[in-house]
C-alpha cells in the first residue's frame, strides 16, 4: 500500500496547497564582556600620569619664560630711560657706588643742576653740593643719601622724589613711594611742591620697595612674586662704568654689593667688561639669587660669555644684555 505523505506532514508549512519556504531563525549570540585586567588598568594610569606631568612641566616652563620676558622688557625700558637721561643731561647718572661715590655725585649735581644753591652751613665743605643735597633730602623727605647704593640709583635719578605735599608727614611704614620727579627750580630741586619736572620712567609705586627711617633703600622690583633667600628685594641693580686712571672704562670699583652677591659681569675679550662704555642692569632672576658668595677682588668676578666663576645663582640672572645669562655662555 502506498502511503502519500503531505508537505504538512513533513513539517513544511502549506498554505492553500502551496508549500511555503522555511525561514531559519538563528539563535541569539551572546557576547561576553571582558573588563580591563589589572596590568592594563595600571598601564593606562601610568600613561595618563606621564601626560599630565609633561603638560604640567610645559605649562610651568612656559609661565616661567613669560615672567622672565616681562622682567627683561622692563629692564630694556629702564635702559631706554637711562639713554634719554644721558641725552638730556650729558651723562648717565651716578650709581651711588665706588670709592669716589660722593665726588661723582658732586660733579653730577653741577652738571644736571648748574644753578644748584649751596646751603650756608656746608659752604666750606670739600663737597658742598653733595652735602647740601644730603641735608635737603633728610629735611624734606627723610632720605639718607649716604646710605643709598646701586639698588636705589634708578628710582632716585629716573623717578625722583616721593609724592609728599608741603606740610605732609614723611612716608610711613606701609605707604607707597610714588616718584613724581624733582622740583623745577634748579636752585633747589629737592623742595616739595609744584611745578615738578616729572619722571623719565613711570615706576609702578607698588613695585618700589623702600626701607628704613630715614629711608636707606628705595629699589625697583619688577616681579613682586619672587622671594629671595637673602630677605633682600629682588630688584634691578644699576652699575655705571667709570674711567680708570689709565683712561679705560672699568667696573672694578663696584664692590659695595658683594655681600648680596651682586657684582658687574666681565667678558673674556680684551674689553674685559660687559657694556664697558655704559652700564649694566642686573636682576637676580626667578630664584631671587644674584650669585655668590663673592669676593671684593674683581678678578674673581664672573665672566658672562664663558661661565667662569659662575655660581648657581648666576645662570638665570636677567640683564640688559641677556634674557638669561646661561644663554650667553658659548
Amino acid at each position: 500500500m502506498i502511503v502519500e505523505t503531505t508537505q504538512a506532514q513533513l513539517g513544511r508549512p502549506v498554505m492553500n496547497g502551496v508549500e511555503m519556504a522555511t525561514i531559519g531563525i538563528r539563535p541569539e549570540r551572546r557576547w561576553k564582556s571582558r573588563g580591563f585586567t589589572l596590568v592594563e588598568l595600571l598601564t593606562v594610569i601610568v600613561i595618563i600620569g606621564i601626560l599630565i606631568a609633561l603638560i604640567s612641566a610645559a605649562t610651568i616652563t612656559a609661565r616661567a619664560r613669560a615672567r622672565e620676558a616681562a622682567i627683561y622688557t622692563q629692564i630694556k625700558q629702564l635702559e631706554a630711560a637711562l639713554m634719554e637721561y644721558k641725552n638730556q643731561f650729558g651723562e648717565f647718572p651716578p650709581d651711588f657706588s665706588g670709592p669716589n661715590r660722593n665726588l661723582d655725585i658732586e660733579r653730577h649735581i653741577r652738571r644736571r643742576w648748574p644753578r644748584f644753591r649751596v646751603d650756608p652751613s656746608v659752604v666750606n665743605s670739600p663737597t658742598p653740593l653733595y652735602d647740601t643735597l644730603k641735608l635737603r633730602l633728610a629735611n624734606e623727605y627723610n632720605i639718607d643719601l649716604d646710605a643709598l647704593d646701586a639698588r636705589s640709583a634708578l628710582v632716585f635719578w629716573l623717578g625722583g622724589l616721593p609724592d609728599i605735599k608741603p606740610g605732609d608727614p614723611f612716608l610711613q611704614p606701609g605707604s607707597v613711594y610714588k616718584p613724581v620727579g624733582f622740583h623745577a627750580d634748579e636752585a633747589n630741586p629737592i623742595q616739595r611742591g609744584e611745578p615738578r619736572t616729572g619722571s623719565l620712567f613711570e615706576f609702578d609705586p607698588t613695585k618700589i620697595a623702600w626701607t628704613g627711617s630715614p629711608i636707606s633703600v628705595m629699589t625697583y622690583v619688577p616681579d613682586t612674586r619672587i622671594v629671595s633667600d637673602s630677605n633682600q628685594p629682588p630688584s634691578v641693580v644699576y652699575f655705571r662704568s667709570e674711567r680708570a686712571p689709565d683712561g679705560t672704562r672699568t667696573y672694578a670699583t663696584k664692590s659695595n654689593l658683594v655681600p648680596l652677591g651682586c657684582v658687574p659681569y666681565r667678558v673674556s675679550t680684551s674689553e674685559n667688561w660687559r657694556n664697558p662704555d655704559s652700564f649694566q642692569l642686573i636682576h637676580p632672576g626667578l630664584d631671587g639669587d644674584y650669585g655668590g658668595p663673592r669676593q671684593a677682588d674683581p678678578t674673581t668676578w664672573p665672566i658672562s660669555d664663558n661661565g667662569v666663576n659662575f655660581t648657581k645663582g648666576d645662570y638665570d640672572n636677567i640683564t640688559n644684555f641677556a634674557t638669561r645669562l646661561e644663554n650667553e655662555i658659548k
